[in-house]
């Protein structure tokens, strides 16, 4: 791509800027178009038409809305551009566009633009935040833990079968099948899932062992008051 025809592209866009001539303006984009926002990647946008509807509404809000040129470069087809563009509010949003001229027409570019902020953060602190010292623990896992600790979830939830068997309370009993078929293998999933069942058969166990002492002082009394009677009542779980 000649210099000559980025340079010429240029000035057309200069020129539409200064007179607020929209069609003039868009006259300088390719349809296809595609530009990229690295700073603000939510602002990329393609098509020609996003690019009206952007101008479309500075010009219609702020008629006056002024575009200062801070500097221009051309090097081959591409176009390098930094300006101020006032908006509606009063604000003067820098951006640094980088585009690249295809056939007379742009048809890719980059632009680094952001609404100035001051958060009194420096240049040193920016940096030292963005490379501190001592870089955060990261919790790894290894693939040959992560299956001991499947195992052994495994073979910790039937306990609590045998614990809910004993108690005699059909409901429960299904919930925790239910969790065990649903007990992944991946570590991290396991560990999500047995934290939820253990937590569920925790607060169950203790309403029913409410229940049960009420049911066992009920049945303990019953046999004392049978003569020649002796039993041992026993339950026994692991948590």
């Amino acid at each position: 791509m000649p210099a000559d025809d980025a340079e010429t592209v240029l000035r057309r866009y200069l020129k539409a800027q200064e007179d607020k001539d929209l069609e003039a303006l868009t006259s300088c984009w390719q349809s296809d178009v595609e530009v990229t926002h690295p700073m603000r990647p939510d602002l990329s946008w393609r098509g020609l038409e996003a690019y009206r509807r952007a101008w479309a509404r500075i010009w219609e809000i702020n008629p006056h809305s002024r575009f200062e040129v801070v500097s221009t470069a051309v090097a081959g087809n591409r176009i390098y551009l930094e300006a101020l563009v006032e908006h509606a509010d009063g604000s003067m949003i820098p951006n640094m566009n980088i585009l690249e001229v295809e056939n007379g027409k742009i048809r890719r570019g980059r632009v680094y633009t952001d609404r100035p902020t001051r958060d009194e953060v420096s240049m040193n602190e920016f940096v030292r935040d963005l490379n501190p010292l001592e870089q955060p623990k990261r919790a790894s896992r290894s693939i040959e833990t992560s299956r001991d600790d499947a195992k052994a979830l495994r073979h910790t939830v039937p306990r609590f079968q045998l614990l809910i068997d004993r108690l005699g309370h059909p409901a429960l009993n299904s919930r925790l099948r239910s969790c065990l078929r649903q007990l992944p293998t991946d570590t991290n999933q396991a560990w999500a899932t047995a934290a939820g069942c253990s937590c569920w058969l925790v607060t169950s166990r203790l309403r029913l062992e409410m229940a049960s002492v009420v049911s066992l002082a009920s049945i303990a009394a019953s046999t004392l008051a049978t003569p020649g009677v002796s039993t041992a009542l026993r339950i026994t779980g692991t948590m």
